[in-house]
């Protein structure tokens, strides 16, 4: 038999390589860990390979991007106003990020047209993601929700200070239906751009002399670090905390973290019908028909009893959904 899934994954597990970074990336400069952003230019060899799966969810990510843009493109020049991105994977030149060692490639800076000119509206970046990551994200606080989506924020008001521009833009596109469009945007944030700035300074003087940052030694950040292998002696010393390399269970997890954004908005929605309807009044609305039934049940009186469990926990970490940018 021919095999060509291998055929693709091989194409996409191409893609795990780690590449050394001479500069500080827009893209992790908000990551939490100080001591992960120095290892990923000090000690960039050391770091495990993404799993395959997210090495095929970035290459997805970067195979869609020219497609999108075609198509925005077309509904920019349709729109009232006109409106555009120009500068496509630009890479910023800016003294200020030069000078704290700041890279970045920017989607561009939309546009629109009053009639007579075009005038800058904001920098811009596009993410795909997948339906119920789309669904959940209803604004600026929701980016907040997942670690990868809240690292958008440094990472576009970095842009914004690099391309001397006042208003960020993500774009987020549904990869099933690139049709399906959400924009975010949000005033750029002085203050919180001169911590970012700071933090990279940091990360430069200890480059410069040759130390490194604290360990943070949290679990819920370092559980699944690509250089947790050398650098989490305390945590592994406990026995209360193993480094897990399955990708199998990997894969589990984000499938799970998925579907809880997507319980968590069913939730909410079916808080809210149960505050408008009327129990007990079947209703048709549009397409659909509420019917209702009076369940009666009989609970038995149980014996008091203390009961001792396990509760786990679980916590999403590092970037688990696909992204256009490749700063």
């Amino acid at each position: 038999m021919l095999n060509v899934a291998e055929s693709v994954k091989d194409l996409a597990a191409k893609n795990r390589k780690t590449w050394p970074a001479k500069s500080n990336r827009a893209s992790a400069i908000g990551y939490p860990c100080l001591r992960k952003l120095v290892y990923m230019r000090t000690a960039w060899d050391k770091a495990a390979p993404i799993s395959e799966s997210l090495a095929g969810l970035f290459q997805t990510g970067n195979e869609l991007e020219p497609v999108i843009e075609r198509i925005l493109s077309k509904a920019g020049q349709a729109g009232t106003p006109p409106w555009r991105i120009v500068g496509s994977q630009t890479v910023i030149k800016s003294e200020i990020l030069e000078q704290y060692e700041i890279s970045g490639h920017v989607d561009g800076i939309l546009q629109t047209y009053d009639g007579q000119r075009w005038e800058d509206y904001g920098v811009a970046d596009i993410k795909t993601s997948n339906p119920n990551i789309f669904q959940s994200l209803d604004g600026y606080d929701s980016l907040s929700r997942f670690p990868w989506t809240e690292s958008y924020i440094s990472q576009l008001s970095i842009y914004a200070k690099g391309m001397n521009q006042k208003r960020c833009v993500l774009i987020f596109v549904n990869k099933a239906n690139l049709y399906d469009v959400k924009l975010i945007e949000w005033d750029l944030d002085e203050a919180f751009v001169d911590e970012l700035l700071a933090k990279a300074r940091r990360i430069n003087e200890h480059i410069r002399s040759n130390t490194l940052p604290d360990k943070i030694n949290r679990q819920d950040i370092c559980g699944r670090c690509e250089h947790a292998a050398h650098c989490l002696p305390e945590l592994e010393a406990t026995g209360n905390l193993q480094v897990l390399a399955d990708d199998e269970i990997a894969d589990m997890l984000d499938r799970r973290s998925i579907l809880e954004a997507a319980k968590r908005e069913f939730d909410a929605l079916e808080r809210d019908l149960k505050k408008r309807l009327i129990e007990g009044q079947d209703v048709i609305c549009g397409t659909h028909m509420i019917s209702w039934k009076q369940v009666k049940k009989h609970m038995k009186a149980t014996e008091a009893r203390d009961l001792e469990y396990w509760q786990k926990k679980i916590t999403s970490l590092g970037v688990t959904d696909d992204a256009t940018d490749t700063d």
